[in-house]
């Protein structure tokens, strides 16, 4: 059997004191220590095993003497390693899982600046697929040395950056926005995953473009100087790909009115940056209709419009303080 994880690595241990803490394990352990107190024969049946045929220390098991600290220990260790078996093997103890998740809160901790940015796609995503109880860890930007100083370097990241997801239930650390995305449709709403054979060719086609769109506004946001240089880029870079997208949302065989036909994943990514645009680029959009209208329909969903006026989201500002092109929600673009 491969294991999937170290068997002893700081996650997992982090883990198992989550479970220590937790309220659940408490009460595990008081439902135990009320049955040491009624079956008093087996209870002295287990000490005279422990310490006679088991040879193990008779002090920690003496039931006059201490009376619950043989079930302190036994709970402990026994739900450590079904823990430790959970994280490193592909074995899912449900009733587990559950405890862990409750004692922390919710399943995901999705970790983010407090901007808009990359962030507002995976926090639409989670609040729509129902898990709106989602640790919303927020970095200032003002205070940057919490993410860089402390948190980055020991979070057990693969590729330490902002997002980043933690799933509870399965022990996945994740950074990269997308990648965060492809994990949460796939594992918890396999439908927003799929798309129609037909699309199945153009689907990573589509994605890189949607990239390449974010590359581009991101680095005009950050790296201009001048109202010319952001007017150049509206007029030429920009534009060209709200026309290559327009194009795309005239395509026939689309069944609905996402990328795909029915809402996928990369819709919340691709709408969200449309909107991006909207804010930063004031009428951008307006000579392309099948654009405004995708972004109306996305954004006119019942979960997402609960989502943009929940404490989840942040609307404001767009970008860093320190972008060129930014939106703060004055109405105006800076």
């Amino acid at each position: 059997m491969l294991l999937r994880t170290p068997f002893i690595s700081p996650s997992n241990i982090e883990s198992i004191l989550y479970f220590a803490s937790s309220e659940h394990f408490w009460v595990l352990l008081y439902a135990c220590v009320c049955f040491w107190m009624l079956p008093k024969p087996l209870n002295y049946y287990l000490e005279e095993k422990f310490r006679n045929e088991w040879m193990l220390p008779f002090f920690f098991f003496n039931c006059d003497r201490f009376p619950s600290f043989f079930w302190i220990i036994f709970l402990f260790l026994f739900f450590s390693l079904l823990l430790l078996l959970q994280r490193s093997l592909s074995i899912t103890f449900t009733f587990i899982s559950i405890t862990v998740i409750m004692s922390e809160g919710g399943r995901f901790k999705l970790g983010y600046w407090d901007i808009r940015g990359l962030g507002g796609c995976t926090r639409m995503f989670l609040w729509y697929i129902g898990e709106k109880d989602f640790e919303n860890k927020v970095y200032a930007v003002a205070k940057y040395e919490e993410w860089f100083g402390q948190d980055k370097p020991n979070m057990g990241l693969d590729f330490p950056n902002l997002p980043f997801l933690f799933d509870n239930k399965t022990g996945v650390k994740l950074t990269q926005s997308l990648a965060i995305l492809h994990y949460l449709a796939h594992t918890c709403k396999h439908e927003l995953f799929t798309v129609p054979d037909e699309f199945f060719p153009y689907k990573t086609m589509v994605e890189g473009q949607y990239v390449d769109l974010n590359k581009a506004v991101v680095n005009i946001s950050y790296n201009s100087k001048t109202p010319e240089e952001v007017e150049a880029f509206v007029n030429g870079k920009l534009k060209t790909f709200l026309e290559l997208f327009e194009k795309w949302f005239a395509k026939k065989e689309r069944d609905g009115p996402f990328l795909f036909g029915a809402l996928h994943f990369l819709d919340f990514a691709l709408a969200e940056e449309f909107k991006h645009c909207q804010l930063l680029f004031d009428g951008c959009t307006k000579d392309f209709p099948a654009i405004n209208s995708y972004v109306d329909t996305f954004f006119g969903l019942d979960e997402i419009k609960e989502c943009l006026q929940s404490d989840k989201f942040i609307s404001y500002p767009v970008n860093s303080l320190s972008a060129y092109v930014n939106c703060s929600g004055t109405g105006e673009s800076k």
